[in-house]
């Protein structure tokens, strides 16, 4: 993020300076080094799943390829993404100073700086639907056919005209790059795209009509930025505005159209609405209880909160209480991390499950994890200074402390091992088979391995100073043992076989 800030010092410059800066910037600051660059150098350091839009800055466009690396083999037949392209990325890499980006649908990978050259191919944007009016502050402002960087030094030959002075415009959609000033704007009735600054001045500045405060005035906002055939969809549009107006009195926000995931504070919980307004005749029968995770489609400021319109279950909630007196905050915006994690129960009396993102008692569900147990999360969402995570069955979540004393360990390093990697039992009188990498009785399981016995190596991780391996017998028999209690096989690369045999059976400990 830093180099990318080089782009745009003050406002926006051209896009030739801001590359070549940015590659001196980034050589000085990000490598670090003089060796030279070759596409094995570049270590994979960490992986996150989610959703991030990129746009494609280099004139030349991005060749995609099949996998995250960039030799000439992993070139894919697809033809170049061109530059002005917005594309979605559900899976990102990060390699020394490049992030590879998995484009959804698995269409193939592309990455934001060349690990060839250090030139700036992607940058990270943000997209909002919008339903915005503007008015035009230059003498005279282009239009783009596409939200292309190099066109604020250089205007397109084959300009699809130009804006006047004074000139109103309605917009559809926003693309602002991150941490770089200045923005994109797509012109609602379709013929292309806007800056809203240029050469560091703004050239765009919201509008607003003095006679807004009427819900006529609001109306006519609405029906006028919907296209023609749909006159059902204005008069609903237009009675939904007069309405919101007459209850909250005055007219609403330009709605927020997207999607944010938003959890309940209030232990109370909070009934959902039927429309924008904290009028409590609008009550749902809808319920939301303190720690649930809720998806927002849409958001929109009046009356002293914002109201946020979910997706399931359909209703309206809103942040903060919409009162003069005792405001407080009853849901809240988090980040939702996907992923893949191990953790593991510190805590003697082990660790309690529950239904949600809570620590009251009516979120336990009843199930608990002994002491030394592993659990595998693939959600991990922050709420203050408490982390819950999801367990892998996506049905309960457990926190990683309670009354700021932390219960569990983690994430752990979690090694796994390929099909191939065999191993033999040594000890004379075998061993049992363990449920958890733990010392403790309720591990011990009544499966039992023979010596001579070959099993797969599957995993392998090491918990207070010692090693353990996840095993498993063809038939169904697996489970965790220690390290010393297998030999590799011929032909195995088995890593750690190298240990004398201890040839000593487990001793559990109650």
């Amino acid at each position: 993020e830093h180099f990318v800030k080089q782009l745009f010092l003050q406002g926006w410059k051209p896009i030739g300076g801001m590359l070549s800066g940015l590659r001196r910037s980034m050589s000085s600051t990000l490598i670090g080094s003089k060796q030279p660059l070759t596409s094995d150098c570049a270590v994979a350091q960490d992986e996150e799943c989610g959703l991030w839009r990129y746009l494609v800055v280099d004139t030349s466009g991005v060749r995609p390829r099949t996998d995250a690396s960039y030799g000439k083999e992993n070139k894919s037949g697809m033809a170049r993404v061109k530059e002005g392209t917005l594309v979605d990325i559900s899976l990102r890499r990060r390699a020394g100073w490049t992030t590879w980006l998995c484009m959804r649908e698995g269409k193939g990978w592309l990455h934001d700086i060349s690990p060839k050259d250090h030139k700036v191919r992607l940058i990270e944007v943000d997209l909002l639907h919008v339903d915005w009016q503007f008015q035009v502050t230059s003498q005279s402002l282009p239009v783009f056919p596409k939200p292309s960087l190099q066109f604020l030094s250089k205007p397109p030959l084959a300009s699809k005209g130009s804006l006047s002075h004074g000139e109103l415009i309605s917009v559809s959609q926003r693309i602002r790059p991150l941490n770089i000033k200045g923005s994109f704007m797509k012109l609602a009735d379709g013929r292309g795209w806007v800056p809203d600054s240029l050469n560091g001045h703004q050239v765009l500045a919201r509008w607003q009509n003095d006679s807004a405060d009427s819900p006529s005035a609001c109306a006519a906002e609405v029906q006028q930025n919907i296209p023609s055939g749909h006159s059902e969809m204005r008069s609903q549009m237009a009675q939904e505005i007069e309405e919101s107006e007459r209850i909250v009195g005055s007219p609403p926000e330009v709605s927020e159209l997207g999607a944010w995931d938003y959890i309940v504070l209030d232990p109370c919980g909070m009934h959902l609405r039927g429309s924008p307004t904290y009028d409590k005749t609008e009550k749902l029968a809808t319920k939301l209880l303190e720690g649930e995770l809720v998806k927002v489609i849409e958001r929109r400021c009046g009356d002293g909160t914002t109201f946020l319109r979910l997706d399931s279950p359909s209703g309206w909630a809103f942040d903060v209480q919409p009162t003069t007196t005792k405001k407080r905050q009853r849901m809240v915006e988090v980040v939702v991390e996907e992923g893949s994690w191990f953790y593991r129960a510190s805590v003697p009396r082990g660790l309690a499950l529950r239904s949600r993102c809570s620590c009251a008692d009516d979120a336990k569900t009843g199930v608990r994890h002994e002491h030394g147990a592993v659990l595998v999360v693939n959600q991990r969402v922050r709420v203050g200074d408490t982390l819950f995570l999801r367990t892998e069955d996506e049905v309960s979540w457990f926190m990683d402390r309670k009354a700021g004393k932390q219960v569990v360990e983690g994430p752990l390093v979690m090694n796994t091992h390929d099909a191939g990697c065999l191993v033999v039992v040594r000890p004379l009188q075998g061993i049992h088979l363990l449920s958890a990498p733990t010392r403790n009785r309720w591990a011990i399981t009544n499966m039992v391995l023979l010596k001579g016995a070959r099993v797969q190596l599957l995993r392998s991780i090491d918990v207070e100073g010692e090693s353990w391996w996840y095993v498993k017998k063809p038939g169904g028999m697996e489970g965790w043992s220690f390290d010393f209690n297998f030999e590799g096989v011929a032909d195995s690369q088995v890593p750690g076989l190298d240990k004398p045999c201890h040839n000593q059976a487990f001793v559990p400990v109650c």
